[in-house]
């Protein structure tokens, strides 16, 4: 008899190769998604991807887009209804310009204010506030006022297309005591968007 050999015992039998058939796919390729489906939910995902950043825009911008394409408003109407969102006048600052100005003081020691401003573009824009810089002898800065929505001051929420607004104002100057001393020899005027 022959011994059996030690390393033939410890060995595994071996097995044939599995042989294709065929007609059969290999299972380890079917368990991989296919090429088609995951670009398509990829492309979807892009997709939706972009369209919510384009609406995000669009709800941000949505004042300029309102004052300078007329067919938008449709769509931005319908679209904040349901938001409950409000389209305010368009804030172009670059559009509103301080056509004329002029500050005087009156006899009762008072002050009139004068001041026209344009809008100089095509589309309506947001009605601006005011600052007003009072100056001593040096151009320093002695008091400063803002004249946003004040009853002394009417002014219309929008300024129309290349229209208008002019505006004569008495302004009550108050200097604190420390500051009472020094004469006010001029004034800056600024248009701004609180």
């Amino acid at each position: 008899m022959v011994a059996p050999n030690r390393q033939s015992m410890l060995a595994s039998p071996q097995k044939p190769p599995r042989q294709k058939q065929p007609g059969k796919k290999n299972s380890r390729l079917c368990a991989m998604p296919s090429a088609g489906r995951s670009g398509a939910g990829l492309s979807l995902a892009v997709g939706l991807g972009l369209l919510a950043l384009a609406g995000q825009w669009a709800y941000h911008q949505r004042a300029s887009l309102y004052a300078r394409i007329p067919l938008a408003r449709l769509v931005l109407d319908a679209a904040c209804r349901p938001l409950n969102c409000r389209i305010a006048p368009w804030q172009n600052i670059h559009a509103v310009e301080i056509e004329s100005s002029e500050f005087l003081k009156n006899p009762d020691e008072s002050y009139a204010l004068h001041v026209a401003l344009r809008n100089s573009s095509l589309h309506p824009v947001a009605m601006p506030a005011l600052e007003l810089s009072l100056l001593d002898a040096d151009q320093q800065l002695v008091v400063r006022r803002v004249i946003a929505v004040d009853p002394a001051v009417p002014s219309p929420p929008v300024l129309p297309p290349r229209g208008q607004w002019h505006v004569d104002a008495t302004v009550d100057v108050r200097l604190p005591a420390d500051l009472a001393q020094r004469d006010i020899s001029g004034y800056r005027l600024t248009v701004f968007y609180p």
